[in-house]
C-alpha cells in the first residue's frame, strides 16, 4: 500500500461516477466524430475495416461494406475505451499497479465488446449461429477487461475478485437483455429501439455499480489498514 491512502470508500464513488459519465460522453464524442471523419474523409476505412474483412469476420452474409462499417465501429470505440481507461486510471492511482495496463485493457475490451455487439444485433434476425457466437464474443470481451483490471487491484485489495464477477455478470446481463427485447419488441416493431434505449441505460448502470463495489472494497481496505486489529 502506498504512504498515502488513494481515493477510497463514498469519496470516490462520488467522483467515479462523476468523472466516468463525463468520460464516457467525452469517448462517444470523439469516437463518433472518429467515425464520420472515417466516413467522410478517408473513405477505405484502413486500417481495421480492411483487416476484419481479410480476416473473414464477415462470414454471416454481412457482406464487405457491413464489414468495413465494423471497421470504423471498432476504431471509435477504441478511443471510446482510452477515453474511459484513462479517467479511470487516474482516480485509481494507489490502488492499481499499472495505469497503462488498466488503459490497455479498457481500449480492447471495449473496442471487441463494442463490435461483438453490433454484430450480435445485425445476426440476430437472420443468422443465430452468428448471434451466438458474438453474444459469446461480448461476454469474453468484457469478462477479460474485468479479470486484467481485477488483476492490478489485487495487490492493494484482497477482494478484487468481485471486480471480475461483477463485469461477468453485466455482460451476460446485457446480452441476454438484449436478445429478449429482440424477441419481445420484434412484433411491435420495438425491438430496434428497445435494444438501444437499453445501450444507453446500460452506461450509467455501469457506472453505479462498478462505482458502488469500488467503494465498498476500498473502504474495507482502508479500515483494515488503519485499524489492523479487525
Amino acid at each position: 500500500m502506498p504512504s498515502e491512502l488513494p481515493l477510497a470508500g463514498r469519496r470516490l464513488r462520488r467522483l467515479w461516477i462523476k468523472r466516468n459519465l463525463i468520460s464516457m460522453i467525452c469517448g462517444l464524442a470523439l469516437g463518433s466524430a472518429w467515425g464520420v471523419g472515417s466516413l467522410l474523409v478517408r473513405g477505405s476505412f484502413v486500417p481495421f475495416g480492411l483487416m476484419l474483412l481479410y480476416l473473414g469476420v464477415c462470414q454471416y452474409g454481412l457482406g464487405a461494406i457491413l464489414c468495413l462499417v465494423l471497421g470504423v465501429i471498432l476504431e471509435s470505440a477504441l478511443l471510446f475505451g482510452g477515453v474511459v481507461g484513462w479517467a479511470q486510471q487516474r482516480l485509481l492511482r494507489g490502488w492499481i499497479t499499472s495505469p497503462k495496463i488498466w488503459v490497455g485493457s479498457a481500449i480492447l475490451g471495449w473496442g471487441v465488446f463494442t463490435v461483438a455487439i453490433f454484430n450480435f444485433l445485425v445476426s440476430f434476425s437472420y443468422s443465430p449461429g452468428g448471434a451466438i457466437a458474438s453474444g459469446l464474443i461480448a461476454i469474453a470481451a468484457a469478462s477479460g477487461m474485468g479479470y486484467v483490471q481485477s488483476r492490478h487491484l489485487e495487490s492493494a485489495i484482497a477482494a478484487s475478485g468481485r471486480w471480475f464477477r461483477l463485469h461477468v455478470v453485466m455482460s451476460v446481463v446485457a446480452v441476454v437483455a438484449i436478445s429478449a427485447t429482440e424477441l419481445l419488441g420484434r412484433p411491435l416493431g420495438l425491438s430496434f429501439l428497445g435494444s438501444n434505449l437499453l445501450l444507453v441505460l446500460a452506461v450509467p448502470i455501469y457506472t453505479l455499480l462498478t462505482g458502488s463495489l469500488l467503494a465498498e472494497l476500498t473502504a474495507q481496505t482502508e479500515t483494515a489498514v488503519l485499524d489492523p486489529a479487525e
